[in-house]
């Protein structure tokens, strides 16, 4: 499993397979592991700092929901596309 994949993975799951992933690959990786494991995973006594509720996929991929914000993303840029042209409160 590659480190994109963890998202994928069942929450309750995801902390045993950043370790799975952690022995399988060279000692080299440890920083890398650090950061994920300090942003991202988490330790016992030190939450990360985006939780893995937060970025986990899974159940969303399971309820077939989008797994971006593309569509927010797209209604935000029509907006400020308009708010460029001074539109008043009633053409919006």
């Amino acid at each position: 499993m590659m480190h994109k994949d963890l998202c994928y993975v069942p929450e309750s799951d995801v902390v045993y397979e950043f370790k799975q992933l952690m022995s399988q690959l060279d000692k080299s990786f440890d920083p890398f592991f650090k950061y994920i494991e300090k942003y991202y995973i988490g330790k016992k006594k030190k939450v990360a700092r985006y939780q893995i509720p937060t970025w986990n996929l899974y159940n969303r991929v399971l309820e077939e929901l989008p797994r971006t914000n593309n569509s927010v993303e797209s209604w935000h840029n029509a907006f400020t596309t308009n708010e460029k042209k001074h539109l008043n409160i009633i053409a919006l």
